[in-house]
This record gives structure tokens, C-alpha cells and sequence, in this order.
């Protein structure tokens, strides 16, 4: 448990640590990342259910568990728990069941589904399982406590075989073992080195609820003249290179269908640039302020993003990526601009 405490702490300095945005950080995040997506969440939980020790219910008479599964549950508490192979497997096995109910409960909620939410929420569920283990293990005699035997390395290694009824168990639990290396293995190599085709810029705009945190909700629906009003811009760089972005942001009145529109009004209102990192992720806070140049009802607030600079005359034809959000503009006496 101590050791899980320390990934999970590791896993957090590499997400929240500025220090640790760079190379290291990134192969951090990669691989205790992924042990604490696939194996950690559902180790805590059989760690809270399960916190004694004892024999596999398959050694509590030398029969199978098929040959006597009644009275398996007959048996003591202490002799129908599960053993150490038996929890790892189910570890990997609960946490693939389990993580994606956590991510949909992130969906619904007010959170977005980004790194730090998800690493909260993860965070939040191994330190109140892992709280509860400690606390029923202390409560047991310290012989009956479940431990991993660290100093037994050869034993754990011989039991595999050696333990197994059958030569047909001894394969089954080495395949057991390898199946769970190799997804933690492919699963961490998916993230470090991502298809070459999958090279792109994800661009999004966000707000800001009241406890500060990113949502993609509440945007704001009508703009006054010469008030500002808060976004955030978000920009997540999977080209595989450092990129140097720049966001313009128009006010447009349009005319026809939205699959067909034509833009008659534009005016200017907000241009910035930054530099983002290869797999990094940045978000701009920025205050956006209209004039009195346009206004109406049903205008797009059109963000255009450029790798590298901007062109003379920005337009949606020649932007890189573009989001847009429609909004009514208060008052003021509009003037052309094209």
C-alpha cells in the first residue's frame, strides 16, 4: 500500500509540477500512468474487500474449485480468500472494468474530461480505498494481515509452476501473467509513440466554473459592448513537433444554412500567439471585448487558428482549425466591415 501511495504521489508531481513538463514528465506520466489506469484502482478495491491473507480456494482441500464449490463457502474466511496471483489478475481485470465507470461519472459531472480531472479523480479513489485497507488490515491479527512477500522473488517466481495441479494450471498461470504485461506494455507504447497518421492540433474553447475549474458549458450567450467577457482557449499539440499558433477571433453576420452561410459583417476582436510543445497542452485565458461596430441577434464569435502567421485578410477557408460560438450583441449602431 505504501508503494501505491508513492506511484500515485509520483504520477501527481509529474502531472502538476511545471519542473516536470518536459521529457521526463512525459515518460512519468507514460509509464506510472498507465499502472495506475490499468492495475491500481482495482488493486485498492480487492485491497479493501480482501484485506487477510489466505490460501487460494483452489488449495484449501487440494481439489479443484470445480470439484467442491459448495462448500467453498464452508470453509473459513481465512482459507476461502483470494492469494496473491489471484489478486494481481483481478487487479488488472477490475481496473479495466472500473475505470471507464469513473470516466463516464467524469462526463456527467461539471469536470471536463482532461489529464488533471481524470488524475484527481483516480487520485481521489486509490487514497480513500487505499484508506480503507489500512484500517481493516490493522484490525487483523498482524498473521493474517495480506502482505507482498518483496523479499520472495524466487518463490513467487517458482509458484507459477510449481504450485499449479496440473501442467495445463502452470500454463494458464504463466499465460495469466504474460497477458497482463503485455497489455501494461502495448498500453504505454500507444501513448508514448502515437501513429504517424495521427498527427494533429486539437482546438477547443472553454469557460470557467466557480470552483475554477474547465468546462465546456456555460458559454456566454450575449456580449455588450465594451464589456469584457472570459474564455479560455484550449490548444493540444500531437504533431509531433514544438508549434508556434496564433488565434484570431472575429465577430461575423452570416446569411444561408449553416452547412451553406455566407459571411456579410465581420469585425475584429481579439488576436494572440503561443508556443506549444509536442504532446503538450496549453489553455490561454483571455477577456474578450466587442464593439459597437456590430451587433444584432445570432452572430458567430468565429475563433480562426494559424500555424505560424496570420494572412492579410483571415477567413475560415484559410485557418488551420476553427471553432465558433453563436451570440447576440447588445445595442451600439453597426458599421461594415469587410
Amino acid at each position: 500500500m505504501v508503494a501505491i501511495i508513492v506511484l500515485v504521489a509520483t504520477v501527481n508531481l509529474a502531472v502538476f509540477l511545471p519542473a516536470l513538463d518536459g521529457a521526463v514528465g512525459t515518460v512519468i506520466r507514460v509509464v506510472l500512468g498507465s499502472v495506475l489506469v490499468l492495475f491500481v484502482p482495482g488493486y485498492v478495491l480487492l485491497a479493501a474487500l480482501f484485506p487477510e491473507r489466505g490460501r487460494s480456494p483452489t488449495d484449501t482441500d487440494g481439489h479443484g474449485l470445480t470439484d467442491d464449490w459448495v462448500s467453498l463457502f464452508d470453509k473459513p474466511r481465512e482459507q476461502r480468500t483470494i492469494d496473491g496471483l489471484e489478486r494481481a489478475a483481478l487487479s488488472f481485470a477490475l481496473s479495466i472494468a472500473l475505470v471507464p465507470l469513473l470516466m463516464v461519472g467524469l462526463t456527467l459531472s461539471q469536470y471536463a474530461f482532461a489529464l488533471v480531472p481524470i488524475t484527481v479523480l483516480l487520485t481521489a479513489w486509490t487514497a480513500v480505498l487505499t484508506l480503507v485497507a489500512a484500517v481493516r488490515r490493522f484490525r487483523l491479527p498482524r498473521q493474517q494481515r495480506f502482505r507482498v512477500p518483496f523479499g520472495e522473488v524466487y518463490a513467487a517466481r517458482t509458484q507459477l509452476t510449481s504450485a499449479a495441479d496440473t501442467r495445463f494450471d502452470a500454463v494458464l498461470n504463466v499465460g495469466v501473467v504474460a497477458v497482463i504485461l503485455i497489455a501494461l506494455a502495448t498500453s504505454a507504447f500507444a501513448v508514448a509513440v502515437p501513429p504517424d497518421g495521427e498527427q494533429y492540433t486539437e482546438f477547443y474553447v472553454s469557460t470557467e466554473n466557480e470552483n475554477g475549474n474547465l468546462s465546456f458549458s456555460n458559454y456566454p450567450e450575449s456580449f455588450s459592448p465594451g464589456e469584457p467577457e472570459p474564455i479560455t482557449v484550449g490548444l493540444e499539440n500531437y504533431e509531433g513537433e514544438s508549434g508556434n499558433y496564433s488565434v484570431v477571433v472575429q465577430l461575423q453576420r452570416t446569411e444561408g444554412s449553416a452547412n451553406d452561410s455566407t459571411v456579410t459583417q465581420r469585425a475584429p476582436v481579439d488576436q494572440f500567439s503561443t508556443s506549444v510543445g509536442p504532446n503538450e497542452t496549453r489553455h490561454v485565458s483571455r477577456s474578450l471585448t466587442v464593439s459597437d461596430r456590430l451587433t444584432g441577434d445570432n452572430l458567430r464569435m468565429m475563433f480562426l487558428l494559424y500555424k505560424g502567421p496570420v494572412p492579410d485578410q483571415p477567413t475560415a477557408d484559410n485557418a488551420y482549425r476553427t471553432v465558433h460560438l453563436w451570440v447576440d450583441v447588445e445595442g451600439g449602431t453597426e458599421r461594415l466591415s469587410r
